[in-house]
């Protein structure tokens, strides 16, 4: 055992210039390679991320959407209407609709969010100084994400109208990622 120490140190002789800018090369192509499969990685998981909140944003407003509207009842004056779909200028679609109590509400989209305008009495007109109450997520709950599309229509099967069954259509988006989803809502009291 001490002659191998013995000869090791006797032949020791240190690296040379050549082998450390090799082992430099190696590393740094390693590193390289890390690095790049981390960014990757990241960029993957910003995407899934987005995707995510996205869907989630998504779901909560078709959730509220159905929620108010399938409680609506007749509109005030409309024969036998539940809903009425308007188009604004500003906002884009516009439904108004009224609850079992009569009174009337708008649910539009403002500033890429959903906003639902109670007011007063359902034979009222419906502007901003007649408004009762307004509802809205606070903007920390959409998570960055915008609503860019809002659409709701009859529901149409084999050509004809299905009474009181609406398809809501939205889409939702951030800077990574979009969702598009639809779904059917019927209007309880319309059947």
């Amino acid at each position: 055992m001490t002659r191998l120490v013995k000869w090791i140190r006797k032949n020791q002789k240190g690296t040379t210039m050549v082998e450390m800018i090799v082992t430099f090369g190696l590393l740094s192509i390693f590193l390289t390679a890390s690095v790049m499969l981390v960014a990757n990685y990241a960029n993957i998981q910003a995407k899934i991320s987005g995707q995510i909140s996205a869907e989630n944003v998504s779901e909560m407003v078709l959730n509220t959407v159905e929620g108010e509207l399938s409680k609506a009842t007749e509109l005030f004056g409309t024969g036998n209407k539940f809903i009425q779909v308007s188009e604004d200028v500003v906002f884009g679609k516009v439904i108004e609709f009224s609850n079992k109590d009569k009174y009337k509400s708008k649910m539009f989209i403002k500033d890429g969010m959903l906003e639902i305008d109670y007011f007063r009495r359902a034979d009222i007109v419906m502007d901003s100084s007649t408004v009762v109450s307004r509802w809205y997520f606070d903007e920390k709950v959409y998570m960055g994400n915008k609503i860019t599309q809002f659409d709701i229509e009859e529901f149409k099967t084999g050509g004809r109208v299905v009474q009181g069954v609406y398809k809501v259509k939205i889409k939702v988006e951030n800077g990574s990622s979009s969702v598009e989803k639809s779904r059917l809502i019927e209007i309880r009291n319309a059947i």
